[in-house]
């Protein structure tokens, strides 16, 4: 995992990944976290790929985009 300020990135958009940034940054409540992992799995589509992972650019704009920073 390679840090990014208050969150850790990663390769997959399954939902205990989307756990971890919650208990990372302390921020987001479930509601959030849904949306998060909701974010991610359209971010993963749209690059195209279907075998559940997505390169760290493409992740982070999309997480950059939710997070609006």
């Amino acid at each position: 995992m390679t840090s990014h300020g208050d969150y850790e990135s990663f390769d997959s958009g399954s939902s205990s990944d989307t756990i971890n940034i919650v208990q990372v940054t302390g921020r987001y409540d479930l509601t959030e976290a849904i949306s998060l992992d909701a974010m991610i799995d359209y971010n993963r589509m749209n690059a195209g790929n279907n075998t559940g992972h997505t390169d760290d650019n493409t992740w982070e704009a999309g997480i950059g985009f939710y997070l609006g920073f």
